[in-house]
């Protein structure tokens, strides 16, 4: 009875909070968007009215993103966002209201998530909670949530502790963390692939650590090797998706890059408790940093090295990566698998994370300790996040691409908005965008979930339009109510038409093979979570 009580207790604090910290982004009864807020947006619309009629989507996106039927859905994840922000939609008739109620639910779901990895770590309910708020309400995973809209990216956030409580379980010797780690890494590839590459590259780089310490076992690479050959079933229709479609086809891809934190903007917006979709000012918060730095004079206190010390100094390490201190610009790196990460500031999803489990550790070490302290702090960290989201969202138009969404205009934005409109189209071998160098533009265009209709007005013996045809995606094409019956995919749509105005109308639809892919996910998921949960994990 104590333990059932206790975990209601739980839930309904971290429930208050998401909506106390989620309410400031919502006031005025509008939600201030970015330009990765429109695409999402947009996506999550497509994905929506598929849903709504009993189907998957379509590798290929239809509503928004230019109108050029660009292959969203194949190459960005979208079962992750699904779950949160498109599921909400059948139970709330208001779009706002189900708006919102996804930002509550990844709220509660990202403090759920990191108090299982505090659980781990400590036996003090109080050290739990204070780590479990600083990892939900810091300054960047606002910025993830409410000034970057940076849907796949704050999705994957939400399962990285995951992650790392299966980590530790397996270090421990116990075969539970194979679970954890499984569905923290599946859902992570049901998120986002660069979160996915990095958490990736975080694991080798422990585990490496633990060979040159001498401290890894057979057991562990094979618990190891089982997690990952979960992950990757929960994972497979994300995964194979994007195998399909950049397998057979030549995509414009986005930027590689790492443009890196400059310290002295990222100081300005931590001392004026900002936060801004600039990668140059990405931070952690005056609260996150002041644990850093408490963390790094500990350091040079310590008589000897602790496990607490060891995960402070992964933080520092990762932390000095994202800088300007260290110039990892070079064209060599750029250019390689690396450039992929664009921002190096996505690192700090890492340093949080390492950040919560040193801080924990110490605290848990250290009984000598203020809880006064603790709660003062924890209750900063809330004032000081409501602050800087509500700071943000009035400010208008600090950005050329702003949209404000209200309940009368946020389905229209989605059909509206055209940015995205050049990530994953297809590209000649020189990474030119195809449909740059259509001769026939569309006119009154309108796009569904699975279909785009639109008129074009022929003055060329073959018209090239400015749709893009992907391999592997199954498509169905009516010219004035004609089907059409050979086509060339792996181009854009390219027709021998009459020079006249003609009505066209593409359909697309998702494959057998992506129905089963899906059905392997699902059951992955659902028998791993149905493990995990027979047991209570709240206490």
């Amino acid at each position: 009875m104590i333990k059932r009580y206790k975990s209601w207790w739980l839930l309904a604090l971290f429930f208050a909070a998401s909506v106390i910290m989620t309410y400031p982004a919502f006031s005025g009864h509008f939600m201030k968007l970015t330009m990765d807020g429109g695409i999402h947006l947009s996506r999550m619309e497509s994905i929506f009215e598929m849903i709504k009629m009993g189907k998957l989507p379509p590798l290929v996106n239809f509503i928004g993103l230019g109108n050029h039927g660009n292959a969203f859905n194949g190459m960005y994840p979208w079962v992750s966002m699904a779950i949160f922000f498109v599921l909400p939609r059948f139970f709330l008739t208001s779009p706002m209201h189900a708006l919102f109620a996804s930002y509550v639910l990844i709220n509660i779901a990202t403090l759920l998530n990191a108090y299982l990895l505090t659980r781990e770590l400590s036996k003090d309910t109080r050290i739990r909670l204070f780590a479990t708020l600083f990892y939900g309400f810091n300054a960047y995973h606002l910025t993830l949530l409410f000034s970057r809209n940076a849907v796949g990216e704050a999705l994957a956030y939400t399962f990285a502790p995951l992650v790392l409580l299966g980590c530790f379980q397996i270090w421990r010797g116990r075969t539970k963390g194979i679970l954890h780690i499984a569905l923290g890494m599946g859902m992570i590839a049901n998120s986002h692939v660069i979160s996915l590459f990095l958490m990736v590259l975080f694991l080798v780089v422990l585990e490496f650590s633990r060979l040159i310490l001498k401290k890894i076992t057979w057991q562990e690479i094979i618990n190891f090797v089982i997690a990952g050959g979960l992950a990757v079933l929960i994972g497979f229709y994300s995964i194979t998706n994007i195998i399909k479609i950049s397998g057979l086809n030549h995509l414009y891809m986005p930027e590689k890059k790492l443009e890196p934190i400059i310290v002295s903007e990222m100081v300005t917006s931590v001392l004026n408790n900002t936060i801004q979709d600039k990668s140059g000012e990405f931070n952690i918060g005056l609260i996150g940093l002041g644990i850093l730095l408490f963390l790094v004079v500990q350091l040079f206190r310590s008589q000897k090295m602790q496990r607490w010390s060891i995960w402070s100094l992964v933080t520092v390490f990762l932390f000095v990566l994202t800088t300007t201190w260290i110039p990892l610009q070079k064209p060599w790196i750029v250019n390689s698998i690396f450039g992929n990460i664009q921002f190096l500031g996505r690192m700090l999803s890492l340093i949080v994370l390492s950040l919560v489990v040193a801080i924990t550790l110490y605290l848990n070490q250290n009984r000598m300790r203020n809880d006064l302290m603790l709660i003062f702090v924890s209750v900063l960290l809330l004032l000081m996040g409501i602050g800087s989201v509500s700071q943000f969202h009035w400010k208008k138009n600090d950005d050329p691409v702003r949209y404000y969404v209200n309940n009368q205009n946020l389905v229209l934005t989605s059909h509206t908005e055209g940015h995205g409109y050049r990530d994953y189209a297809l590209a000649n071998p020189k990474g030119k965008i195809l449909y740059l160098y259509a001769n026939t533009p569309i006119k009154n265009y309108k796009g569904t979930g699975n279909t785009a209709t639109f008129t074009v007005d022929v003055n060329y013996e073959r018209a090239t339009i400015p749709i893009n045809l992907y391999k592997n995606v199954e498509y169905q094409i009516y010219v004035d109510g004609k089907k059409i019956k050979q086509f060339k995919c792996a181009k854009i749509l390219s027709l021998s038409l009459s020079r006249r105005n003609h009505k066209i109308k593409l359909i697309a639809k998702a494959g057998l093979s992506e129905y089963i892919t899906m059905l392997i996910s699902v059951v992955s998921m659902v028998i791993c979570s149905g493990l995990l949960l027979r047991r209570r994990y709240i206490h």
